[in-house]
């Protein structure tokens, strides 16, 4: 069998539920059998490339979830081999689709993990702080000037294309959530827009450097992530919470039929909180509170992810009613169509290079819960500070050139 993806420890690997491996081997199945019986010869150039990035989102998605950061979901790789001839196959149409494809757009069927260039060091040790108040340190961050913008782009084209991927994102979000654009006299015009750190802290620094300058934005920002549910349960296993989060989606699919909307909404807490556990239940009324404190007298909100699954909004959802709208930059593969009308783009090959930038991915993390308040931890590795620092001023620098017009 052609090995695709390198898995140094089987003995890490969480187990996928019957949901979902049919879920995700009726949606490959379907998309190989379509790709193997084509013929390439009568397709134009951009066809080609469209199918290219579709197989290359497929890879780059399956590499996520074996990944430490995706799961470690080692035994779905083994259960689509064995129903889907998975490994051999993908190596194929990579290998037919590759003869068409000129070698500048190869790079998308790369490895996404070896993307992580940077890893902060932990013997330079922690700063602590809580979490607003580290935000606004991170908002006092000023551009790059173009000068020094484009000295750095000489040498580093690839690490910049994943800020001007973002920046993109941030423009679609200010027409269509700002006044006088796309959605003006609608409720959502006046709903702030909260942003689901770590993976949207550009994003958010974005906001609010144009929120300063005028723009009629309402930018806010909330750390809901696997570290924090972790820091309810009480054994160092696996997350619980997150896992069940994560499989309700699937559990919900296997019978659900349409697109991602308040009917799925209703079903998966009605799902979720059928049976509770009393981590979950202080979970979801610290959710509740802390949107209380980040909301203050506002209704709803508008929800802003970079996402695949959609797991972190869904919680959000089970726990207060005043998420009335999400975004997300886009989602693994086999859920475009779910999630069609709320993500930004489909066949985004490389959803890790967004992630793992140093500024969201290794320059903070969540520490613990005081009184209610969220702390985090910042690396004083020297290293991650000076990257953190220019991808924020670069980002920054492409946000007063690209969308300060806009406005």
């Amino acid at each position: 069998m052609e090995k695709i993806f390198d898995i140094p420890n089987e003995t890490l690997s969480n187990q996928p539920t019957d949901e979902e491996i049919r879920f995700i081997t009726a949606y490959l199945e379907k998309q190989f059998s379509e790709i193997e019986n084509i013929d390439l010869t009568t397709k134009t150039n951009e066809e080609r490339k469209s199918l290219f990035a579709t197989i290359s989102s497929i890879k780059n998605a399956i590499a996520d979830l074996l990944s430490p950061d995706g799961g470690n979901y080692h035994k779905l790789l083994k259960e689509l081999n064995i129903k889907l001839n998975f490994e051999n196959r993908l190596s194929n149409i990579i290998g037919m689709l590759s003869k068409y494809i000129s070698l500048e757009n190869k790079y998308q069927t790369g490895n996404v993990t070896s993307l992580i260039n940077v890893v902060h060091n932990p013997s330079y040790g922690y700063k602590t702080f809580e979490l607003n108040d580290y935000l606004n340190k991170l908002i006092l961050l000023q551009p790059l000037t173009d000068e020094e913008v484009e000295l750095l782009s000489k040498n580093n084209k690839e690490q910049i294309k994943p800020l001007k991927h973002l920046s993109d994102y941030l423009n679609h979000l200010v027409i269509k959530y700002t006044e006088g654009q796309t959605n003006a006299g609608s409720k959502l015009e006046s709903s702030p827009i909260v942003f689901f750190l770590r993976d949207t802290l550009l994003l958010y620094l974005g906001a609010r450097r144009l929120q300063a300058k005028g723009a009629s934005l309402d930018a806010r920002a909330i750390l809901i992530n696997r570290r924090l549910i972790h820091s309810f349960i009480s054994s160092e296993g696996i997350n619980s919470i997150y896992k069940k989060s994560y499989n309700l989606i699937f559990q919900l699919l296997s019978v659900y039929q349409g697109k991602f909307s308040k009917e799925f909404i209703e079903k998966y807490k009605q799902m979720f909180k059928s049976s509770v556990t009393q981590p979950e239940i202080q979970l979801l009324h610290f959710i509740s509170e802390y949107m209380n404190e980040v909301l203050g007298d506002k209704n709803n909100f508008v929800g802003v992810d970079t996402a695949a699954h959609g797991t972190m909004p869904l919680l959000t959802h089970v726990a207060t009613d005043r998420l009335n709208s999400l975004e997300m930059y886009t989602s693994t593969p086999w859920l475009y169509e779910f999630y069609s009308l709320n993500i930004f783009v489909s066949n985004f090959p490389n959803m890790r290079t967004l992630e793992s930038l140093v500024s969201q991915e290794e320059l903070f993390q969540f520490s613990y819960i005081s009184e209610g308040k969220i702390y985090v931890t910042e690396t004083c590795d020297p290293v991650v500070i000076s990257k953190a620092k220019l991808e924020i001023g670069i980002f920054l620098n492409i946000i007063d050139k690209n969308i300060s017009l806009t406005i």
